[in-house]
């Protein structure tokens, strides 16, 4: 979610400060007449909200709300770019879709957090061995339907509720793979609700991934790379309508 004037408004609301007068252009200490702990509970609450890290110097109760709204917004450039190049590090090939559920975060998050319960829910997804778990790190070997026909991958996860994401890394990855890592991105919207992010990055096992997809009318390549897209996308749906129902 994007910090904005009314979204700012809605931080203050939630501290009990009064916001009919305030404008983008007053400041937090002289005009709303925040002490030094309120501006310690607005640093925690920014952080967690929009997944950011505010260096201590930063937020002082000389800044306005235009201020404030500029250095989040910059802040959230500057972690989604690193993401996005960490995320991609070492791969040839990676996709990235979403979606937006009108369910709270914590809700949605905890509902991708428990994989033993997979099975239940989702069509594609026939067995989950569960190798290993803790609060945070998951192993679990995954058997799934998909157009290749059925497929086994051994898959671990780090699971970080604190920052609202699950990233992970198959050790054993379907066999046209020889690397898969990924994760999800849980982020409150405008509504309350939560924007999903799903990404996945891949490099092929060239050989079997030829002789898997030889029939593919845009070479392998390609085959495969929809083939990811469809199943991220297909998988983002089927949670939407699970957690509508």
């Amino acid at each position: 979610m994007t910090m904005n004037f009314q979204s700012a408004l809605s931080i203050f609301e939630i501290m009990d400060v009064e916001t009919e007068k305030i404008t983008a252009n007053s400041r937090l200490g002289s005009n709303i007449g925040m002490d030094s702990q309120e501006i310690v509970e607005l640093h925690t609450l920014l952080e967690q909200r929009y997944s950011i890290c505010i260096p201590s110097n930063e937020l002082s109760r000389d800044l306005s709300i235009q201020d404030l709204i500029d250095m989040v917004q910059k802040l959230q450039q500057t972690e989604n770019k690193q993401a996005q190049s960490e995320s991609k590090q070492g791969f040839a090939f990676s996709c990235e879709t979403k979606i937006e559920i009108e369910r709270d975060v914590d809700t949605v998050f905890n509902r991708l957090y428990y994989v033993t319960e997979w099975p239940k829910v989702l069509p594609h997804v026939d067995r989950i061995d569960l190798l290993y778990g803790d609060k945070q790190y998951q192993e679990f070997i995954m058997t799934v339907q998909s157009d290749p026909g059925t497929l086994k991958v051994r898959s671990v996860r780090n699971c970080e509720p604190d920052k609202k994401q699950i990233r992970f890394f198959q050790p054993e990855p379907p066999k046209f793979l020889k690397h898969h890592a990924g994760g999800w991105k849980f982020i409150e919207t405008q509504n309350g609700g939560c924007e999903v992010i799903t990404y996945h990055n891949w490099n092929l096992n060239a050989t079997i991934a030829a002789e898997t997809f030889k029939k593919a009318e845009n070479g392998y390549e390609k085959a495969i790379e929809k083939l990811m897209l469809e199943h991220a996308q297909y998988t983002l749906q089927n949670w939407k309508k699970i957690l509508s129902a």
